[in-house]
């Protein structure tokens, strides 16, 4: 009974220290370039020093401890103490504990009658907890920098000294809760693997800048805080499909789908409830999904009817916030969806930019890419085998809010030749080069299908290659990103719509020689 039993333990401990050290000295009006050397200067006053020096500490003690009895049910622990520099003493060491557990359910002798078509199902969930700490170097110190003013008092530089930053004195790591269930199973004679996993994230102590805190006026970069509670819930599928028809021929297919969405629990940084904050960058607030888009409702492109009787010059008469300035025909126009009582009061503008009062803006979207799929499969028939992926998104909504899509400097022909004109009133865009704000008409579709990447091969009979000393010889044609479905304009590579990554395919030939 006792080999049974079986238990394992893990004791360590980490320590880090990272020393950064930078002195960089300029040289100006030398006598000589050739002569790198201080004192073969015009005027050795104008050499500068400066330097860069700072210190990163970390310090960590973990542990586990394993069980399991007869390879059938399983339990694991683990604890971590985890301590930065990042952070005053008090709040520097905080522990971050996890749990496990597993059963091998297709082990039970309930489970007998299944062995024709189950040949391995394990339940399991675990709960842990990990944590984050900020990317700058001392966030919770107020530094100063200093420099010389570009101006002059009594014919010399004078040095200044930056006033200290904000920051807040509370500062810990930000903690990550996460639960999960699921199962593995391999049926029909191990032909399908099948593996499911539900997870639940809750995210507190979120580290983030509380600008949406502050007000405009404050004349500083707003702190770093501890602030919020962010929640994800998401799952991950995959089937793996594998089988041998004969000596000839055998192949494997797998499919993989995983989505999740995270919401703002709370964040008490944005007690006004601000839907962007001073710079315009969209901020969380209680009940936000995370990749919401505020926009208007696009009411169509003007017209030169529509200027019939009135003076072009006044945009009041459709705009109010969201445009300023003349309009002309071509340009788009909003629908006024009202103030706070959602009574259109003759104006279209963002309101007091808060949940409350949004002014004519609404949620239009999400930008969060949902149901995420690929498509993995190999066949092997003789000498020739073939590898493929796809991969996609069944739902994203994307705004494509750059110039160079819009026009207004370096455009595209793909927009232009979409765009208004007085010969082209039935246009889908509006004039080439004009003012858009965020709409719902010209959110973009980003579902998509794409074939990542298709590698086929030929390997030559060894009977074949042995005659010439060659133990191997493959030769392969792969071809990566070949083609897309989708209604993402083609002017946008399907993963990351920018202006600095295009459309790219690329083919590639190849042989592998083994000697």
């Amino acid at each position: 009974m006792a080999e049974k039993h079986n238990f394992a333990t893990v004791v360590g401990y980490n320590q880090e220290q990272t020393k950064y050290n930078q002195i960089t000295n300029t040289f100006r009006k030398l006598i000589s370039p050739d002569i790198q050397n201080p004192d073969a200067a015009e005027d050795p006053s104008l050499h500068t020093v400066s330097r860069n020096a700072y210190t990163l500490a970390g310090r960590a003690l973990f542990g586990r401890v394993s069980y399991n009895f007869a390879e059938k049910y399983f339990v694991e622990s683990n604890l971590r103490y985890d301590g930065s520099a990042k952070f005053t003493e008090k709040d520097r060491f905080v522990t971050f504990p996890s749990f496990s557990a597993g059963w091998r359910i297709s082990q039970e002798n309930f489970m007998a009658g299944t062995k024709s078509w189950l040949n391995e199902l394990k339940l399991r969930g675990s709960w842990g907890k990990l944590g984050n700490q900020p990317s700058s170097i001392y966030p919770y110190q107020a530094t100063m920098n200093t420099g010389k003013a570009p101006y002059l008092i009594n014919g010399q530089q004078i040095v200044y000294i930056d006033p200290p930053g904000l920051v807040s004195p509370y500062l810990t790591f930000e903690k990550a809760r996460t639960w999960n269930v699921g199962f593995d199973g391999t049926f029909l004679k191990n032909r399908l693997d099948v593996t499911f996993e539900y997870y639940n994230r809750k995210t507190t102590d979120i580290l983030t800048d509380g600008s949406a805190s502050f007000p405009t006026t404050l004349g500083t970069a707003a702190p770093l805080e501890n602030s919020g509670i962010l929640e994800t819930k998401g799952f991950e599928l995959s089937f793996l499909w594998k089988q041998t028809i004969n000596a000839d021929l055998r192949y494997r297919v797998g499919l993989n789908l995983s989505d999740y969405l995270t919401k703002v629990q709370h964040y008490a940084a944005n007690t006004s409830m601000m839907i962007t904050n001073s710079s315009g960058r969209e901020v969380m607030y209680d009940g936000k999904t995370i990749g919401e888009i505020w926009g208007y409702r696009t009411g169509g492109i003007l017209q030169e009817s529509d200027f019939a009787g009135r003076n072009p010059s006044n945009g009041n008469w459709i705009y109010n916030g969201a445009y300023q300035g003349t309009l002309y025909p071509g340009y788009i126009w909003y629908q006024d969806l009202g103030g706070p009582e959602g009574i259109p009061d003759g104006k279209i503008d963002a309101g007091l930019n808060t949940l409350a009062n949004p002014g004519d803006r609404v949620v239009i979207g999400n930008s969060t890419p949902r149901y995420r799929f690929g498509i993995t499969g190999n066949v092997q028939y003789k000498h020739f085998d073939l590898d493929f992926l796809f991969q996609g998104v069944l739902k994203r909504d994307i705004w494509a809010g750059l110039s160079s899509y819009w026009g207004g400097g370096a455009g595209s022909k793909w927009m232009y030749e979409r765009s208004w004109t007085p010969d082209r009133t039935d246009a889908a865009f509006p004039m080439y080069g004009s003012s858009v704000n965020v709409q719902d008409r010209y959110l973009i579709n980003g579902a998509y299908l794409r074939l990542k990447q298709a590698v086929l091969g030929y390997t030559l009979p060894q009977e074949m290659t042995k005659r010439f000393g060659v133990e191997r010889l493959r030769f392969t044609l792969a071809g990566y990103n070949i083609f897309e479905l989708t209604k993402i304009p083609t002017i946008f590579d399907v993963d990351q719509i920018s202006a600095d990554y295009p459309q790219k395919r690329s083919i590639a030939f190849g042989a592998q020689i083994v000697f």
